[in-house]
């Protein structure tokens, strides 16, 4: 099996890339009930509906389109690269902005999703 390169990874919205992105992550699961009855000695479960989150994190810059996209509220479609040609893609809200500064640092930003519907790989 291949080595995926973190560095060769991206993150874009409606197609546009994210401007000084360093770090993408994703959460997906699955809501999972316990449907055990009278006499199981272990419990048995089921997964129901499934879900995902994400965010994206680095350099702010809101000249960069892919980074004026990103408004809190805003509905879009998300593709998390892993490599130039395989990516996670989604449609999701933007939950959340939170920009921070350090004084040995750069302005940094980190961007959260929550997922609207499946999330497919590419």
């Amino acid at each position: 099996m291949a080595t995926l390169k973190g560095y060769r990874g991206n993150i874009k919205v409606g197609g546009t890339a994210v401007g000084e992105m360093s770090e993408w992550s994703l959460d997906v699961s699955a809501d999972v009930v316990d449907v055990s009855a009278f006499g199981d000695e272990w419990k048995k479960k089921t997964a129901l509906q499934k879900d995902w989150t994400g965010s994206c994190s680095g350099r702010l810059d809101k000249t960069n389109p892919g980074q004026s996209a990103l408004t809190i509220g805003s509905e879009v479609s998300l593709q998390f690269f892993v490599d130039d040609t395989h990516y996670y893609e989604g449609d999701a809200i933007v939950e959340g902005m939170s920009p921070g500064a350090a004084v040995a640092g750069t302005v940094d930003v980190t961007f959260n999703f929550s997922g609207n519907g499946e999330l497919t790989y590419t």
